[in-house]
């Protein structure tokens, strides 16, 4: 067998074998598990975690979950518009560092400083009538 025509199917062997893993391991499902523990916890740990309460995040989250949301694809699983405003909530709230959310989110760091400015200037534009910025 020719090394070239060798070479592409190994590589295309190893992208596929990657691609189901990646599409048999839910992404966020830690994090939905951590999030739901929080909202059950009556000591106010959401409010601590989040520095707003359950109420106000799902009311955030109905209104700026269309602009957030993204879809699955055959290769992945989308993060849900829940984790990516937690994520930036946590941030903006924090100041923690990337590598931080991601050991708490178990989403990378590339991926969280692309959701970061993402979701805040959905805030923005959600909130444009209600926030004042100086």
């Amino acid at each position: 067998m020719d090394a070239s025509i060798k070479s592409r199917a190994i590589s295309g062997v190893f992208n596929l074998v990657n691609a189901v893993l990646r599409a048999s391991r839910p992404p966020s499902a830690i994090m939905e598990k951590q999030l739901a523990e929080l909202v059950g916890e009556p000591s106010g740990e959401f409010k601590k975690f989040t520095r707003m309460s359950l109420l106000d995040f799902e009311k955030l989250l109905c209104k700026v979950s269309p602009l957030i949301a993204k879809e699955d694809t055959q290769l992945r699983k989308a993060i849900p518009a829940k984790t990516r405003l937690a994520i930036t909530l946590r941030f903006l709230a924090t100041g923690d560092s990337l590598e931080s959310l991601h050991f708490l989110f178990k989403v990378s760091p590339q991926l969280i400083s692309l959701i970061i400015p993402e979701v805040c200037q959905a805030l923005n534009q959600v909130l444009e009538t209600e926030i004042k910025v100086i």
